[in-house]
């Protein structure tokens, strides 16, 4: 037992000074199967107490070949590479900054489903000691299950990405510089199989779900940026093509259906995973987002809130978005807690009298001029109940429990998800802050009426 130990502590060691030398001319191609974890565009960056990836980033590295190989990150290095991916990880704390450099420091919490929902962990299997037909037998039969596999070598000291088994011999795409292509030539050293799981694919061709078409609209897009319409002379190519390579990426939103920065900002997961990645999002939202309940996709639409009329029960979230897009912003539906079309057309008689019943321009109006300039797009005083942030009827802990967490997103210089709804009721104090101060009021109210106490937030606190 202590030979084995001292065997894969060696090996560990060896590996370390393997990798950290510079190879600049490992990163190949482009092509993520080819990534080296020493890549001068990442290999710096540390990992553990005096590491870096090129001397202990063989875990990440191979993960992040496997993210891309899985189709749950893009195929574009500009958007997803290792040092990307590390700093994923090092922004949300799965990198801990010690002397112990097994898995390369990164924190099993890292790949469970609850963090990384898109790619994850799924089983380890043990393969110490097991012949290696039978280790064969073993990745084979997970691969044809839809796995994605990575496997600790070098008595568990090393890591690499299996790419495909032929007739015996399993092939890998290794990040070290080791010159090693099969998983054969680690016969005698391979101690792990860490199996993973994909719920998404961002290489597969969009699916036509009919509404893409639908997210440029050039006359929504003149208006809004006026400038870059005269820019490229009005021209609706030119100014889709700029839209597509430049302006998604810049946040522009060029239709009343989707908003790339509203997309990112009031959906909590998509903003944990893409940041203010709007090109990202916007690919997310082509493949996944516009056909899952409960997104918002722009101060005007949210499906969650477009689903509740009686009419759509059973339609799908694409079903409910096809339907806005040809009927419903033409018919005056509300589809959003932010934008009520009869409210704002009779707080502007002068866009009543110039479009009447058209109610797409009350839409427009509000995105292009109406959100700029600070106009209510509905009651909040009327709308809005103070305390009760999550709209459910009742001031509570969960309500305290999500102004505490915007608190600390705003205070760490992340933002916050709120709408326009949910930022009146959070902040009870009326201060334009929402923090602390705001979570404690709701408890005490809480408090109060979970006791009998009797009357509202504003007439406990004197503030009616």
């Amino acid at each position: 037992m202590k030979t084995k130990r001292l065997l894969s502590a060696l090996a560990a060691v060896v590996m370390c000074f393997l990798f950290i030398v510079p190879m600049l001319s490992f990163a190949g191609d482009g092509s993520y199967k080819e990534w080296k974890q020493s890549d001068q565009r990442w290999g710096s960056l540390g990992v553990g107490n005096g590491g870096t990836m090129s001397s202990w980033g063989c875990k990440i590295t191979a993960i992040a070949i496997l993210m891309v190989h899985s189709g749950a990150e893009p195929d574009d290095v500009s958007q997803f590479n290792p040092g990307i991916l590390r700093n994923r990880f090092d922004h949300a704390g799965y990198i801990a900054y010690t002397d112990d450099y097994s898995d390369g420091n990164l924190s099993a919490a890292a790949l469970t489903k609850s963090a990384s929902p898109d790619f994850y962990l799924s089983e380890k299997v043990n393969v110490i000691p097991t012949p290696f037909s039978e280790i064969y037998d073993i990745i084979e039969t997970r691969l044809s299950d839809g796995y994605y596999i990575e496997v600790r070598v070098n008595y568990n000291g090393h890591s690499v990405a299996v790419d495909y088994c032929s007739n015996g011999t399993i092939y890998i795409m290794d990040p070290g510089n080791t010159g090693m292509t099969t998983l054969n030539q680690y016969d005698g050293t391979i101690y792990y199989v860490n199996c993973y799981k994909a719920t998404e694919n961002y290489n597969a061709a969009t699916p036509d779900y009919g509404i893409e078409d639908y997210m440029f609209n050039h006359e929504f897009y003149e208006q809004k940026y006026p400038e870059i319409a005269k820019m490229y002379g009005y021209d609706s190519s030119r100014m889709y093509n700029y839209w597509i390579t430049t302006g998604i990426s810049d946040g522009q939103a060029a239709s009343a259906f989707f908003d790339p920065v509203c997309y990112v900002n009031r959906n909590p997961d998509i903003k944990k995973k893409f940041g203010n990645d709007y090109e990202a999002a916007y690919k997310h939202f082509l493949h996944y987002g516009c056909n899952e309940k409960g997104r918002k996709l722009s101060a005007v639409y949210d499906s969650k809130y477009y689903a509740k009329y009686e009419e759509f029960e059973g339609y799908s979230a694409v079903e409910l978005l096809r339907h806005f897009i040809s009927n419903g912003i033409y018919e005056g539906y509300r589809a959003s807690d932010e934008f009520d079309p009869e409210y704002y057309r009779a707080m502007n008689p002068d866009l009543d009298a110039m479009y009447g019943n058209d109610y797409k321009w009350y839409y427009w109006h509000y995105l292009i001029h109406g959100v700029e300039n600070g106009e209510a797009g509905f009651d909040v005083e009327a709308e809005a109940v103070l305390g009760d942030i999550d709209d459910d009827g009742s001031i509570d802990s969960s309500d305290a429990s999500i102004v505490l967490a915007t608190y600390a997103s705003i205070a760490t210089g992340d933002g916050h998800s709120l709408g326009v709804k949910q930022t009146y009721s959070a902040d009870i104090d009326k201060d334009n802050v929402i923090d602390s101060t705001d979570a404690s009021k709701i408890l005490s109210y809480y408090a109060h009426s979970a006791t009998g106490g009797k009357g509202t937030l504003e007439e406990f606190f004197g503030l009616a």
